[in-house]
């Protein structure tokens, strides 16, 4: 297990034992990047217990093969936008600090947040919300990473880009009050 946290980015075996710790980059364009186990099922936690440990110029994390999990837990933000580009490609911004991913099942976001987005940007998606996720809420789609999330607290906004889409909102968690945007393209349903 892989595993960002505070000021320090550390990396964790399976019992919680750290294996590497070395201090966050500091520079606006510096990154980090993580490569999980070949074949392996690899889970990257990003810890936001201590502050955001995302570098200036974002962390990034290659599942490479096997089930790979990006687990966002423990903090508070204003922004969370999720862009998922492909089945296992996409980005995450946290208040501005950008965490890029490939080949990664699924996307655990445990963070408070006020707003929330997802964007899609695959042509003629079919995206499913429902309340079936590991937590509050899923969205998932047929071309793109399934995201199991927490209510927002303001806003909840999915906009559909490229092509004819289709939304399908099977209902949400029983707590969820949060403003709900839909956007699309003239050709989604």
């Amino acid at each position: 297990t892989d595993m960002v946290a505070g000021t320090n980015l550390q990396i964790l075996d399976p019992a919680g034992k750290i294996v590497a710790e070395v201090v966050k980059p500091a520079g606006a364009g510096d990154t980090v990047t993580f490569n999980g186990d070949n074949g392996g099922n690899d889970t990257l936690v990003v810890d936001f217990v201590n502050g955001s440990p995302v570098p200036g110029g974002g962390l990034t994390f290659d599942g490479l093969n096997g089930n790979d999990t990006l687990s966002l837990q423990n903090g508070t933000a204003t922004n969370v936008t999720h862009t998922l580009i492909d089945g296992d490609t996409g980005n995450v911004s946290v208040d501005g600090g950008v965490v890029n991913y490939t080949n990664l099942a699924p996307v655990i976001d445990n963070l408070s947040v006020t707003n929330r987005v997802f964007t899609f940007t695959g042509a003629g998606e079919t995206v499913i919300l429902d309340a079936s996720g590991s937590l509050d809420n899923r969205i998932d789609s047929d071309q793109s990473e399934l995201v199991d999330f927490t209510n927002p607290s303001g806003s909840l906004t999915i906009n559909l880009t490229n092509g004819s889409d289709t939304l399908n909102i099977r209902g949400l968690d029983a707590a969820f009050n949060a403003n709900l945007t839909a956007n699309g393209d003239a050709d989604d349903t």
